[in-house]
């Protein structure tokens, strides 16, 4: 349905959506509107068992946002029972402790870039697990640092 604005003029979609055998064609020019402009482009296939889309958007916004929207509050705590300390990455259900603070955070360091090694290769399989699917946005804001200070930077280590 074609959705009117206050003047009866189209306005629908906002976002421009372009068919998947046009993007090796466009592809430069989509690649400018989503990369310099900062526009999302969606690239759209249609197949007999529905319709897919997929975003062509800023690398350096995507970035932003998950910056802003997903923040790592790591937990470190020294257990007295067990005299080791404790590192919580609740965000992705990381866990581990050791004898001292900066072995346990280089372990929970460790453990979340393999996580996020692992759920990347794995992505159709963690995308279906309800309780790991909202691991995603953190594990690909991890997933975009560059260097392990960059990474245990954005875990908050």
């Amino acid at each position: 349905m074609d959705r009117k604005d206050s003047s009866g003029e189209g306005m629908w979609p906002m976002v421009p959506v372009t068919s998947i055998s046009e993007v090796p064609v466009q592809l430069a020019s989509l690649f400018d509107q989503a990369a310099l402009k900062g526009r999302e482009v969606i690239c759209e296939i249609s197949q007999a068992s529905g319709r897919r889309r997929a975003s062509i958007i800023s690398t350096q916004l995507l970035e932003e946002w998950l910056a802003e929207g997903y923040r790592f509050s790591p937990k470190m705590e020294y257990d007295e029972p067990t005299e080791s300390w404790q590192v919580f990455l609740d965000e992705i259900s990381i866990y581990t402790w050791a004898d001292d603070k900066a072995t346990a955070a280089e372990q929970a360091l460790d453990l979340a870039l393999d996580y996020a090694r692992d759920y990347l290769d794995r992505l159709d399989l963690f995308l279906k697990i309800p309780d790991r699917r909202r691991h995603y946005p953190y594990l690909l804001r991890l997933a975009h640092a560059t260097t392990r200070e960059e990474a245990r930077k954005v875990l908050g280590l």
